[in-house]
């Protein structure tokens, strides 16, 4: 642009001149034809120089116009950058501001569902506990329901006895005298097993059974057991067949197998007819020593086979075919001895068709093995 008015002043100052010089040839007469050919062929050269600034001016006005098309487009290009790089950050921003609030959302859902979760716990083990409470607030009621119950007979049987001797002998009525030791007698043994076996199931309640473990025969303690129950074997008349095993060692708590074979045997014969069978057959088997008690007695129902383990179903007393009476706790007692020595026990039985229990206790050759 800057070349365009010198051009015009030029051009202006050229044409001024022809026009002089037109109007001065008349007067200059003859001079003028002389210098016609001169001013012609400086027309000519100022004509060449005018189209050749002309053409300058041209390629100069183009080459500002590409330069400022250039700077324009540059400018144009630099701002749609800027734009999107703008955008680019915005969008950048939106994405971390949509990640954090997923985050947030997850980790506020996974705090609550833990909360949940050990609120569900904490109410779980508050209602676990609570009906472990209710459930031993039963048991000892039912404890000494039994207790008291089963305490009543022999005390009444003990009381004033040196009176009812005496008694008698002035009387001379030895045969009643004979039948009342009988009486005091079973009565005693009674006495003993309840005790025994309330020892055991308060233990066992508190957690508190005292295990002793060691490697004994298994027969030893059957015939023990059996000993100790020939009073009520010889009342009745029973045959007791006992069938040893050639390896009948097993590592257990003696007293604890001695009060299962006690209860168990205790209920073969109680339930058993007079001049009846009783079967004992032990053997030994992959690590375990497998003790079979059958009886020819009138059975047990389905429904009490199931809950002849279960502590919400001890019974005040079970009566016996002779009227003999016991506390219900022994089938019960038995399982928990025969678990915490890692021992099982199986009750098989149909009415009237006797009773058959499988009593199962690890060998002593495997101490550690667990059934």
């Amino acid at each position: 642009m800057r070349r365009k008015y010198p051009a015009i002043l030029f051009i202006l100052l050229l044409l001024f001149i022809v026009e002089w010089r037109s109007y001065a040839a008349p007067r200059l007469g003859d001079s003028a034809d002389v210098k016609a050919e001169s001013d012609q062929v400086l027309y000519e050269k100022l004509s060449k120089q005018i189209e050749a600034d002309k053409i300058r001016y041209e390629e100069g006005f183009k080459a500002e116009q590409d330069r400022i098309s250039k700077n324009y487009l540059n400018e144009k290009k630099q701002n749609e950058l800027a734009i999107l790089k703008q955008d680019r950050t915005l969008l950048i921003n939106k994405r971390n501001y949509q990640f954090l609030l997923i985050f947030s959302t997850i980790f506020i859902l996974a705090m609550l569902a833990w909360l949940f979760h050990k609120t569900n716990i904490q109410n779980s083990l508050i209602n676990s506990k609570n009906a472990e409470l209710e459930k031993s607030n039963r048991t000892k009621d039912r404890f000494f329901t039994i207790l008291g119950h089963e305490l009543r007979k022999p005390a009444l049987a003990f009381r004033n006895i040196s009176k009812k001797v005496n008694y008698l002998l002035l009387k001379d009525q030895q045969d009643m005298v004979y039948k009342l030791g009988e009486q005091i007698e079973r009565d005693a043994i009674q006495l003993v097993k309840l005790i025994d076996n309330l020892l055991y199931w308060s233990k066992s309640q508190s957690g508190h059974v005292e295990i002793e473990k060691t490697s004994f025969q298994l027969d030893d303690i059957i015939y023990l057991a059996l000993n100790q129950l020939q009073y009520h074997i010889s009342e009745k008349d029973i045959v007791v067949l006992v069938e040893p095993a050639e390896n009948g060692t097993v590592y257990a708590d003696k007293n604890a197998v001695l009060t299962i074979f006690r209860n168990v045997i205790d209920n073969a014969i109680k339930f058993s007819e007079v001049d009846s069978s009783i079967f004992v057959n032990v053997k030994a088997q992959d690590h375990k020593v497998i003790t079979t008690i059958i009886d020819e007695g009138k059975g047990i129902s389905d429904e009490e086979q199931q809950n002849s383990f279960d502590q919400d179903h001890i019974k005040k007393m079970t009566v016996g075919l002779n009227n003999e009476e016991g506390v219900g706790i022994g089938l019960y007692l038995v399982n928990e001895l025969a678990k915490i020595n890692n021992g099982e026990i199986y009750i098989e039985s149909k009415r009237k068709e006797g009773t058959r229990v499988q009593i199962i206790l690890p060998a002593s050759a495997n101490r550690d093995y667990t059934l």
